[in-house]
């Protein structure tokens, strides 16, 4: 009897140590004023201010064998207005996704950000993909940020890490609307095409390498969008930290643009003390669009390891028209 409870005792106890799990919530709120050239100065949140307001879950659980399954929901909100927001003000309308990791590397499937995305928040300066004019997708691609019913697989070889991202038809349609694809990245194939066809869906392919050892950290990323044509954005990033000041530089080619597109991004990160002192110039060469130039110069200073007031001042111009100022004093905070 006792051999008996023993044995159940083990087998319990062995069975705990597999199914060890961890839930974490977090998030973040932003807020910040800001005044646009020729509109009045308004709070704001989201990406064309500050940084996204958010609330998530995520968590894993140890299954064994060297094998792992996570998962991630994030949601947006307006912390300004007490409501939803961002892609279809629904929960997980950031990033839902479940993982499954192991030696072999990871498996990710759900909505999640695409490595176009990641390429420019990495390599395009300090601001990243957020900030307002000073945000870097005014200049590079993103190809909408995320895809739906994504699939992708992410593994570490030493000091190189490779991402290859796909996703399913279903999430992959675009709208036309007077000749031109109304989707996440415009297409020359779809010029011309009747007001409201809807483009046959492709699979997006997006393969990403990037190396990083000690200071230096280089990448290359390259997307077919899915979007009608096979045409290819290529993006080649690099950063450089030396302590006292890390600088990036990117440079973009892409292919889905119509007429095509050339872009660069440069950018300079100085910590002092608690503060930073964060600058960032690009621009881009479209064939069928004026092109766009991009200058933003500010800082940030951390009150704690969770909380910082940003300020910024941006300018975005189009060539032959009148630039286009912004001035924006905020506050974050994450959890």
């Amino acid at each position: 009897m006792k051999k008996s409870l023993l044995a159940l005792a083990v087998l319990a106890a062995s069975g705990a140590a597999f199914a060890q799990s961890s839930v974490t919530l977090y998030g973040r709120v932003d807020l910040g004023i800001t005044k646009i050239t020729g509109q009045s100065a308004v709070m704001a949140d989201g990406s064309s201010v500050g940084t996204s307001s958010r609330i998530g879950f995520r968590g894993v659980e140890d299954l064994g064998g060297g094998l792992k399954a996570g998962f991630l929901v994030e949601t947006q909100f307006d912390a300004d207005a007490s409501k939803n927001g961002g892609a279809g003000s629904t929960i997980g309308s950031r990033n839902s996704y479940i993982d499954l990791m192991g030696g072999f590397g990871g498996v990710r499937l759900g909505r999640h950000l695409n490595p176009a995305l990641l390429f420019a928040a990495t390599y395009g300066g300090p601001w990243g993909t957020d900030y307002g004019y000073a945000n870097n997708a005014n200049i590079l691609s993103i190809e909408g940020a995320r895809y739906n019913n994504a699939i992708s697989y992410m593994g570490k070889f030493g000091d190189v890490s490779v991402m290859f991202t796909t996703a399913m038809k279903e999430g992959n349609t675009y709208a036309v609307a007077n000749g031109i694809s109304t989707g996440a990245a415009a297409d020359a194939a779809t010029v011309g095409a009747p007001t409201g066809a809807v483009g046959a869906a492709k699979m997006p392919l997006a393969l990403a390498v990037n190396y990083g050892a000690g200071p230096i950290a280089a990448g290359v990323t390259l997307t077919k969008n899915g979007r009608g044509g096979d045409k290819l954005l290529t993006q080649v990033g690099f950063t450089y930290d030396a302590k006292v000041v890390k600088a990036s530089v990117a440079f973009e080619q892409d292919g889905n643009q119509v007429g095509g597109k050339n872009a660069y991004s440069l950018g300079v990160s100085a910590p002092l003390g608690a503060a930073s002192v964060n600058f960032v110039y690009g621009k881009d060469q479209k064939g069928s669009a004026a092109d766009v130039t991009q200058i933003a110069v500010g800082g940030q200073y951390n009150l704690s390891k969770r909380t910082n007031v940003y300020g910024l001042v941006g300018q975005l111009k189009s060539a032959g028209a009148t630039a286009s100022n912004q001035v924006t004093l905020g506050v974050q905070h994450q959890f």
